[in-house]
């Protein structure tokens, strides 16, 4: 459920606010929509005046569905989506296989409503792609572009010494998920008191985003049987002084989703068994956990890489947390990140979150 406008804004700041979500969210799609309308007006302008009309039909609907379908994913591959140059001809290639399916399907629908009967090819084509563009575009972000979007968590601290959800509020929708960072007294003697209140305060800013409780400290166990109840997943580090088996186990028990961090001080076969059993692996890519603006571990990076590489055999997901920013994000692999300075200390916060979520690098 999206979260309402809120009444203490003024509406003129709330509707531009709105747009701008908007048009950041599905810019993509918009522009899809735009180029394959266009492709289809190519290829029917092709069929009927600029190819030879001596030649048989199926040539000059073969070729000109060729033509309109390269020129539209050239489009979509440098423009629309800006895919890096390395990644390009496979994402034409996947591009013309998707079409060609697109094309059968579309036939298909059409011979079906027989369109053909009662209005030319081009106009039935059209019209079958219409009825088609919604799961067409789907398929194409699902393959063709599928490195592109990120899942982006905005980062709370739960210490009381630190910035609460109203330091966030403004930016509302801007995120896919809501990540809590929770210092105890077990990981860093100096650390300020847990405020658990904020949790009940994000979920007022924060209705359909999940709550993600990151816990940095020797005994999770603790936290996740007294804050477990309030989110959705939650993420400790393994090497605590708890059995992780007693952690995964305790969480399953409160119907949670649950991840292992993996830090500088750890070695990555510690993390391989628990790979199947767990729903996230998180990468720390700081060298000090809880602190912001930390630069990138060239380390974490390549564990992330690792990570990602291992996914689909265990079915797991990895998350990404510290050296995020508009900079850094081409050499991250997850899809999955966690930032908040890299938002917060932006000239335009709500620019730099959708940038990031759009997985559009600064240039």
């Amino acid at each position: 459920m999206r979260r309402p406008l809120s009444p203490a804004i003024p509406w003129r700041t709330n509707l531009r606010r709105f747009a701008t979500m908007i048009s950041w969210r599905y810019r993509h799609l918009g522009v899809f929509l735009i180029v394959g309308l266009a492709s289809l007006v190519l290829e029917a302008v092709l069929i009927e005046s600029l190819l030879p009309q001596n030649w048989p039909w199926v040539m000059r609907a073969s070729l000109a569905f060729v033509v309109g379908m390269l020129i539209a994913a050239v489009v979509n591959v440098q423009f629309n989506f800006q895919v890096t140059p390395s990644r390009q001809l496979r994402a034409i290639l996947v591009y013309g296989i998707v079409s060609l399916v697109s094309l059968s399907l579309n036939l298909g629908l059409a011979y079906a409503l027989r369109l053909f009967e009662v209005m030319p090819y081009s106009i039935g084509r059209l019209v079958a792609s219409g009825a088609l563009c919604g799961v067409i575009y789907i398929v194409h972000r699902r393959w063709t572009f599928h490195r592109l979007s990120r899942n982006l968590g905005l980062a709370i601290y739960l210490n009381s010494d630190r910035p609460g959800p109203h330091e966030l509020e403004h930016l509302r929708d801007a995120c896919d998920h809501v990540h809590f960072d929770l210092i105890d007294r077990t990981l860093d003697p100096n650390a300020a008191p847990i405020d658990s209140s904020r949790i009940a305060a994000a979920r007022e800013h924060w209705t359909w985003q999940p709550l993600v409780l990151h816990i940095m400290s020797r005994t999770p166990l603790r936290w996740t049987e007294e804050l477990g109840p309030q989110v959705d997943t939650v993420l400790f580090h393994p090497d605590g002084e708890d059995d992780p088996l007693d952690v995964i186990a305790r969480a399953r028990e409160l119907s949670l989703r649950v991840g292992v961090v993996w830090h500088g001080a750890m070695r990555f076969s510690d993390l391989l068994r628990f790979l199947p059993m767990v729903d996230y692996v998180m990468v720390l890519g700081i060298e000090r956990p809880g602190q912001s603006g930390q630069p990138i571990r060239e380390e974490a990076i390549a564990i992330a890489t690792e990570l990602v590489n291992l996914e689909n055999r265990y079915h797991f997901q990895t998350m990404f947390d510290g050296g995020v920013s508009l900079a850094t994000l081409p050499r991250i692999p997850s899809r999955i990140l966690v930032s908040s300075s890299a938002v917060t200390s932006a000239q335009h916060p709500l620019r730099a979150a959708l940038m990031l979520m759009e997985g559009i690098a600064e240039t």
